[in-house]
């Protein structure tokens, strides 16, 4: 997942930037890191549309973690002008198609965030995984109100964790905008629970830290062992749907390929193996067949 890769990076040169200007506020080789921030960050726009949603979260933090004025207004611009090139002639077929979803119907929009992040835990059962979802939100919710305690108290790893929810939660609410016209099935598709893994993954850890720092609590080890082994089961369990998923998709696209290949119009098929309107897969043929890409490729 190359945007939460830069995201991640990008979160990390901020912190570090944090950690180092508190202990010499002077130190010139400070500024590398807050480059390395907005290098990252330009790597997270450039990747996918939800690397948007680094820019606004490191303003944010910036702002919250009281850094310079100069820092602040580096981000904001640097920001302001990625997001304004990324969108410049911007068009996505499917986004126009769920366009206005959110001001029709925000509850479908939130339903499938929820369902969005309950994923893992379930297969093609939206109501639990809403269940899942909803409880998951509530939790990094409270986690992120505890975010003053963090600052104050220089817990820079939890901060990380924190914008890192917040990028996952976003990037849930990007792709409702775009998805949620089309059905609550589509938040179960593969490709998110690459995102929704990281937020679980986050929420764990801060959750393992918050319940081992209450006074005259310890969690003993053996009951962290049980609970991860049961989560691999459980992951382990639901992978057979993954994999099952993953070899019809394949035998869908190696149909729908054969039928551009040999010039045969199978509408039907073309949506199920490639997932968009036929007329819009065929008015793409044209390219990769006069340069001989893709199936096309070789001696034919």
């Amino acid at each position: 997942m190359r945007p939460g890769l830069f995201a991640t990076l990008s979160f990390i040169g901020l912190l570090l930037y944090w950690i180092d200007s508190e202990r010499q506020s002077a130190k010139a080789s400070s500024w590398m890191f807050i480059a390395l921030s907005i290098a990252a960050a330009l790597g997270a726009t450039l990747s996918l549309a939800n690397g948007n949603l680094v820019w606004p979260l490191l303003v944010v933090a910036a702002l919250f973690l009281r850094l310079r004025r100069s820092v602040v207004l580096s981000l904001a611009i640097t920001g302001a002008l990625s997001i304004a090139l990324y969108l410049y002639h911007y068009v996505s077929r499917q986004a126009e198609a769920n366009a206005g979803s959110f001001s029709e119907n925000p509850l479908r929009c939130l339903q499938f965030v929820a369902v969005y992040l309950g994923t893992v835990w379930v297969h093609a059962n939206p109501v639990v995984a809403g269940i899942f979802g909803i409880a998951g939100g509530a939790a990094a919710c409270a986690l992120v109100l505890r975010s003053r305690l963090y600052v104050r108290t220089r817990q820079a790893f939890s901060i990380q964790l924190v914008l890192t929810l917040l990028f996952c939660i976003g990037t849930g609410f990007a792709t409702a905008l775009g998805r949620s016209n089309f059905g609550l099935s589509y938040a179960f598709f593969s490709r998110y629970q690459t995102v929704v893994l990281v937020f679980w993954c986050c929420l764990g850890l801060m959750l393992l830290g918050f319940a081992a720092g209450i006074e005259r609590t310890q969690i003993p080890f053996v009951v962290v062992q049980v609970c991860l082994l049961a989560i691999m089961v459980r992951g382990a369990y639901l992978a057979q749907y993954q994999i099952r998923e993953a070899r019809r998709h394949g035998f869908q696209l190696r149909v729908a390929s054969m039928a551009l290949f040999t010039g045969v119009n199978d509408w039907k098929q073309f949506y199920l193996g490639v997932g968009v309107k036929p007329d819009y897969l065929l008015r793409d043929v044209p390219y990769p067949q006069e340069n001989r890409l893709s199936i096309y490729y070789g001696d034919t």
